[in-house]
């Protein structure tokens, strides 16, 4: 492009220092035309320069925009159901309750139980498919604030500072986003 612009120039050039040369009249008249010349080739090529910059800034703006378009279409595939998900983990805990409150009054042996514990082993295969994640650290873990979320302090000679004594309920994650951090009893010892 800058040797075009260079041939162009070159030419015109030419072209004045012709026409200046051909023209009849004195040569102080043909000077001021060629500084003239001179004049306009300067402000021509600036005028290009800048009409080059500014293609460059635009090409680099939509290419700006493209990328952030196809992120934001990603993100959108990826966490276009985390309302659902949201609004489905109550439906979860529900379902756990309702087993373990099951469990504790006809024991693990009761057909209706057992049944139970195989919707809820589909669910989860279901959940893994799509990407959720169950919170649930375990006791004596060391408390994670990205994770979980502490319900209470106490106080246990059995368990380290920091670390969590109980699950009160497990937390999700759909892909790398928390949907509902753990919560936990964490232990904190004076």
């Amino acid at each position: 492009m800058q040797e075009e612009t260079q041939t162009l120039h070159s030419s015109f050039q030419e072209e004045l220092l012709q026409d200046a040369q051909n023209s009849s009249g004195n040569t102080a008249d043909q000077s001021t035309i060629i500084e003239e010349m001179k004049i306009q080739i300067q402000q021509l090529e600036q005028a290009l320069s800048a009409s080059q910059d500014e293609n460059v800034r635009a090409q680099a703006n939509l290419m700006n925009a493209l990328k952030r378009k196809d992120t934001e279409k990603d993100q959108a595939v990826r966490y276009g159901q985390t309302d659902f998900f949201k609004e489905f983990i109550f439906v979860l805990d529900s379902f756990d309750g309702a087993v373990i409150s099951l469990q504790k009054t006809s024991g693990d042996h009761c057909e209706v139980v057992s049944g139970l514990k195989l919707i809820q082993e589909q669910m989860q295969q279901l959940l893994v498919k799509f990407h959720l994640e169950v919170l649930e650290p375990q006791p004596g873990d060391l408390f994670n604030p990205h994770i979980a979320e502490a319900m209470s302090i106490q106080s246990s000679q059995d368990h380290l500072d920091n670390s969590i004594l109980y699950v009160v309920q497990k937390g999700y994650r759909l892909h790398d986003r928390v949907l509902r951090p753990a919560r936990v009893i964490v232990v904190k010892n004076n």
